[in-house]
């Protein structure tokens, strides 16, 4: 895997990439919150073996990417824009998790014409939480304590114990979404103010007011976290009038990482069938 950092008007971005650099279709990713290009580490190497250039980011302030606490949804078209520059595909099958998919509504305007299908992993069709500022603040603190561990056993066994599926590729999403600290202990990469900055963007998102899409687009959602997904994806469908929706039955919120043989075919056979590949 080839891993770049390009430069945005928000700071520098990470990648990974595999497969061709010349592939006529391609797959951009964009993970959740809190996580980074290896999340997609299994899907990367599946590019590989299929000959299809797949390309995943570290979100600003997450990662080995710069912090961006201003950020705002417009900047993610840029981002993404110059990001894709890294595939001189034509078409492109944007894949966002979480955050990530609701990311990547609005990052499909910074590529015209060259969008052919986007997937929403339990994301982009959930509206965020009614919560201040300074809940934000006080939430963000908390995940960042609660995801600090005394030592990296401890850190691997609780990922493990909260995981349904557990394979090398997700062990490499995790010893990368973690680094030790000067004092020892073994936290999460990123920057919080960026965290805070997401979890508000995320906050004031309703389905019904993002970007129109007219490309074929997949919701697949998990059974065992919410029970809004359904009225949420009603409310999306005025935007993608072409979407439509597939239940992992008994996943996990980390779909790529609880069920991810599951959630690969899902993107997969959207991708060999769904997408509007000819005249994106």
């Amino acid at each position: 895997m080839l891993e770049t950092f390009v430069t945005t008007p928000v700071g520098k971005v990470r990648t990974l990439r595999s497969g061709p650099a010349s592939a006529e279709r391609a797959v951009l990713c964009w993970p959740g919150m809190g996580l980074t290009a290896e999340e997609f580490h299994q899907f990367l190497r599946e590019g590989d073996a299929r000959g299809v250039a797949v390309l995943a980011v570290d979100p600003p302030g997450h990662g080995r990417s710069d912090p961006a606490p201003g950020i705002e949804w417009a900047d993610v078209a840029a981002i993404v824009r110059d990001v894709a520059a890294a595939l001189p595909a034509a078409h492109l099958l944007l894949v966002g998790h979480t955050a990530g998919a609701t990311a990547l509504l609005f990052g499909a305007q910074g590529l015209p014409r060259r969008v052919a299908g986007i997937v929403l992993g339990d994301g982009g069709f959930l509206e965020g939480a009614q919560s201040d500022d300074l809940e934000l603040r006080r939430q963000n603190e908390e995940w960042y304590e609660h995801l600090t561990y005394p030592d990296w056993d401890t850190c691997m066994a609780a990922a493990r114990s909260e995981l349904n599926a557990w394979n090398t590729d997700i062990e490499a999403g995790i010893l990368d979404l973690f680094a030790t600290t000067r004092e020892g202990k073994v936290r999460p990469r990123g920057d919080l103010e960026t965290m805070i900055r997401w979890a508000q963007l995320l906050r004031d998102y309703r389905p019904q007011e993002a970007p129109a899409l007219s490309v074929p687009a997949l919701a697949l959602w998990a059974t065992e976290v919410q029970s809004s997904e359904p009225a949420g994806i009603a409310a999306l469908r005025d935007r993608l009038p072409r979407l439509q929706a597939q239940c992992l039955v008994g996943s996990g919120h980390e779909l790529f990482w609880d069920q991810p043989e599951a959630a690969s075919l899902a993107v997969w056979n959207f991708f060999d069938a769904g997408c509007r590949w000819q005249d994106a």
